[in-house]
C-alpha cells in the first residue's frame, strides 16, 4: 500500500480492514477533539449494505466550520469554487451513468480519480482512499460512496450558490442563519434557476435526493425531461409509465433510465429521458427518494420541496 503521504493524506489517516460482509474504515476524526487533546482515531465499523449507506448519508451536508470558513471568503473565490464544483459534479454523475456498462465501473473510476479533488469534510477522502485500495467484491460499497459523494457535492454547490447570493444581497441574511439546514429547493431563499417550478414542477438539482412520502391514495407525479410519470402504490411502490405500463419498485436502490441493465427500464422510444436518469430508493413503508442523474432534469410537484406534501396528491 502506498504510503498516505504520497497521495496528499495526512499522515494521522491510517489504515482499513475489510470483508466481504461488511467493511471496517480507520480513520482521524478531527471533529471529536473539540480543540483541546489530540483526537481520538475513530472506526467506521458496519456489518450490511444498509449500515455503510447510512453511515454515509449522514456526511452529505457540509459541516459548519466549512461554512463558517466559506463565509468569510471572498465573493470571487466562492464563484470559482462553485464553477469547479459544478464540474467536479457533472463527472461524478457521469461515472453513474458509465457503470451501467461497465461492472467494474466504479472501481475503475476511484483507481482514476485524483483524490486532491476530494473534500476532506467528514474524512471524505480518507474514505475514498480506503475503498479504492480494495477489490472488487466491495463495488457496491464504491457504488454507494459515489452516489452519497454526489449528494454532498449537490448540496456544496447549492450552498455557495446561496452564499454568493447573500454575499450580493440577493437573499435576507438572517433568514437562515444555520446554514448546515440549508433552504430546500423551492424555499424563498432560493433563486437560482434550478429551484425554479416548471408549470406546477420544481427541477431537482443534479445529485441532488428529494424525500417524500406516497399517499395512502392517488399518485404522484414525477417528470423524467418532459415525461410524465405517476408514482402510487403506498405498501408495494409502482411507477407507470406515459404509456400506461407499470414498473413494480424493488426494495432498495432502482436505477430508472433507457439502458437496458437499469432496475426500471424506461421506453427506448422516450429518447430525451437519460440512458440513467434518476435513482428512486424505497426501503419499505410510505417514504421514497428520487435522485437525479440526468442532463434533462427531473421535475417533481413544488409541494414536495415546498414541504406541503398533502398538496401533491393525483387522481
Amino acid at each position: 500500500m502506498k504510503p498516505v503521504e504520497a497521495i496528499g493524506l495526512s499522515p494521522d489517516d491510517t489504515t482499513s480492514l475489510a470483508n466481504q460482509s461488511g467493511i471496517v474504515i480507520m480513520i482521524e476524526d478531527i471533529s471529536s477533539a473539540s480543540g483541546s487533546a489530540a483526537p481520538e482515531p475513530v472506526s467506521i465499523s458496519t456489518t450490511s449494505m444498509e449500515e455503510f449507506e447510512a453511515e454515509l448519508a449522514r456526511r452529505t451536508k457540509v459541516p459548519a466550520p466549512t461554512i463558517d470558513e466559506l463565509l468569510k471568503t471572498d465573493d470571487a473565490t466562492i464563484r470559482r469554487e462553485a464553477d469547479a464544483v459544478s464540474k467536479i459534479l457533472k463527472r461524478f454523475a457521469s461515472a453513474v451513468v458509465d457503470s451501467m456498462d461497465d461492472s467494474q465501473g466504479f472501481d475503475r473510476f476511484l483507481r482514476e480519480l485524483d483524490l486532491k479533488a476530494i473534500s476532506r469534510d467528514h474524512n471524505w477522502r480518507t474514505i475514498f482512499y480506503e475503498l479504492r485500495v480494495l477489490d472488487g467484491r466491495f463495488e457496491q460499497h464504491k457504488c454507494v460512496l459515489v452516489i452519497k459523494y454526489l449528494q454532498y457535492l449537490s448540496f456544496r454547490k447549492k450552498l455557495l450558490d446561496y452564499i454568493h447570493e447573500r454575499k450580493l444581497g440577493l437573499v435576507e441574511t438572517n433568514q437562515h442563519p444555520d446554514l448546515t439546514i440549508f433552504p430546500e429547493p423551492g424555499d424563498p431563499a432560493r433563486r437560482d434557476g434550478a429551484a425554479q417550478p416548471i408549470g406546477e414542477f420544481a427541477r431537482v438539482p443534479l445529485g441532488e435526493s428529494v424525500t417524500f412520502d406516497l399517499p395512502t391514495t392517488g399518485s404522484v407525479p414525477i417528470m423524467l425531461s418532459r415525461r410524465m410519470f405517476r408514482l402510487l402504490g403506498q405498501d408495494n411502490p409502482y411507477l407507470v409509465d406515459p404509456n400506461g405500463k407499470t414498473h413494480v419498485l424493488k426494495e432498495g436502490r432502482n436505477m430508472l433510465g433507457r439502458h437496458p441493465e437499469s432496475d426500471v427500464v424506461i421506453d427506448r422510444d422516450f429518447n430525451d429521458v437519460s440512458r440513467a436518469h434518476a435513482i428512486l430508493d424505497w426501503h419499505g413503508g410510505s417514504t421514497i427518494s428520487i435522485t437525479d442523474l440526468s442532463t434533462r432534469g427531473t421535475f417533481v410537484p413544488v409541494e414536495i420541496t415546498s414541504g406541503n406534501p398533502e398538496g401533491i396528491l393525483g387522481t
